[in-house]
């Protein structure tokens, strides 16, 4: 099961925050803000691959825009 903590919305997409650090994401991808490596939109929740090996603590969406925030000290 996954667990969400927090959820952001953007102008057309969505992130989700899970309590392992995990980041899915859909909608519209056009502009790469899916963080995925193509800019399909997705309808369903994915994992974004590229955060994968990042503990995610927060998460923020704009217009066209996503963010993330690692609990790694760097």
């Amino acid at each position: 099961n996954v667990h969400v903590i927090q959820v952001a919305c953007g102008g057309y997409h969505s992130l989700a925050l899970t309590d392992e650090g995990e980041v899915l994401s859909w909608g519209h991808g056009g502009h790469g803000q899916l963080g995925h490596p193509t800019i399909q939109n997705h309808r369903i929740p994915l994992a974004i691959k590229a955060l994968s090996e990042e503990r995610i603590v927060y998460i923020a969406c704009g217009g066209s825009t996503s963010a993330a925030i690692s609990g790694e000290e760097r």
